[in-house]
């Protein structure tokens, strides 16, 4: 499934509201949520967020609780949701993401929840069996819904696929302010004549972290953030502050957007609709940021973007990214792993691309991927259960099957692991920093 889609849909995680005519860059100063949105944590005596808040309408929340799981068992699950501007307005002209909402397990392996239908008193959720897919793609997912109801104490409670499921709100790791950015740019210079002129949409959408952490690490945490987020691969790269990098971002998606409109059009009048219909010079260029995970010691962050620039195709991508909580810093693959597992990792990741894919163990990879031979990624991110690898969409699989997520549990990944990594339950604290 795409991250990121410019063409709306049924199946939708959450909006964010793109200005028609100018920039709404986010304030700072709270609004009042709706009963299913941002509310105070379920603790009279929790302390204030800190500054920045969350744009209106943004915020972030974390719930655990119990569903019914295989055989009439209660699993034990930690529920993600974030929210965005314009949740709940499907009138206007948004853009979706996927890896909003989200939970796992007692055995750690995330799954992905699909906002549909926002209302003020209650919250539907589609979860996608993305193992029942058929063989050839036809572009549907089976899908199992969750429909829940904010209660007087701040949980939810509901039924999935018709079971209950009971939540409760929970104080988090670290908090964040969720900040929401947007802007549009003119195609055309005023004064051009065309019905209905294009415009192209910027957006960002980024976690400040604001609280929960020593002042040190609460600082490593928000810098490593805002680099991931830009793409930087020098981990000591000075940041700007989050409205500088907005800006820029801005300058640079006009700049390119201005030159993309000039190429597509060539010697043409910008009048002419069929020489440059709209839908071809509405540019995009979306980038969010999502929690995965946290627990304990550890945050796994989900990194989306998506840029549309003319004709037939988009560019997608999605990292995850695991960070140590007592450092602030950043977890890659190396840190993560040790060096033998690049290879011992292959037959690992063979058997749980056949699990994500619902293959039989005996079958050929082949069958659904590109090669018979299992290709290593190093997109990766710890979780309380295992390890999460995410491939892109034509990687080792047919565009059809959009990313390919494959997850191993903790239990086969151990030999492989480095000491003191962020783990819970690794120490009584509930996880250590890497070791040097």
């Amino acid at each position: 499934m795409k991250l990121f889609r410019f063409v709306l849909g049924p199946a939708l995680a959450g909006l964010v509201a793109l200005a028609a005519c100018q920039s709404s860059a986010d304030k700072t100063t709270a609004t009042t949520a709706p009963p299913i949105g941002p509310t105070a944590p379920n603790d009279p005596g929790a302390p204030a967020l800190a500054t920045p808040a969350s744009s209106p309408g943004a915020g972030y929340e974390l719930y655990r609780g119990t569903k019914t799981g295989q055989g009439g068992r209660p699993d034990s699950i930690t529920l993600h949701l974030l929210y965005l501007p314009g949740d709940g307005s499907p009138d206007k002209t948004t853009y979706r993401s996927s890896l909003q909402n989200g939970y796992y397990g007692a055995d750690g392996e995330p799954h992905e929840l699909l906002r549909q239908r926002p209302s003020a008193d209650s919250l539907v959720l589609n979860e996608e069996l993305r193992a029942k897919r058929p063989a050839i793609p036809d572009g549907t997912t089976p899908v199992v819904r969750w429909a829940m109801r904010r209660q007087p104490d701040g949980g939810l409670a509901g039924t999935r696929a018709g079971q209950p499921v009971r939540l409760r709100r929970q104080r988090v790791a670290v908090d964040f302010a969720v900040r929401a950015f947007t802007d549009s740019v003119a195609a055309f210079p005023k004064g051009t004549k065309r019905s209905r002129p294009p415009y192209g949409y910027v957006s960002l959408q980024t976690l400040v972290p604001t609280g929960g952490l020593p002042p040190a690490a609460l600082a490593e945490l928000a810098a490593n953030i805002l680099r991931q987020d830009r793409g930087d691969t020098l981990p000591a790269r000075p940041v700007p502050a989050l409205a500088d990098y907005w800006q820029q971002r801005r300058q640079s998606f006009a700049r390119d957007y201005a030159q993309g409109v000039t190429d597509l059009l060539g010697t043409a009048d910008p009048a002419d609709s069929v020489a440059a219909p709209n839908y071809a010079l509405r540019f995009e260029a979306e980038s969010g940021a999502y929690v995965l995970c946290q627990q304990a010691n550890l945050l796994s962050l989900v990194f989306c973007a998506f840029d549309y620039a003319g004709g037939s195709s988009d560019n997608y991508q999605a990292r995850v990214v695991s960070f140590d909580l007592r450092t602030g810093r950043p977890l890659g693959f190396d840190d993560i792993f040790r060096p033998a597992a690049r290879r011992a990792l292959l037959p690992l990741l063979a058997r749980g691309v056949r699990r994500s894919l619902g293959l039989k163990s005996t079958a050929r990879l082949d069958s659904r991927l590109l090669t018979n031979e299992m290709q290593l990624t190093t997109n990766v991110c710890l979780t309380p259960g295992g390890a999460f690898f995410v491939y892109g969409s034509s990687e080792i699989a047919p565009s059809a099957y959009g990313e390919i997520r494959v997850f191993i549990p903790l239990r086969e990944l151990r030999p492989l692991l480095r000491e003191g990594l962020p783990l819970p339950g690794n120490d009584g604290a509930g996880g250590v920093a890497l070791k040097n």
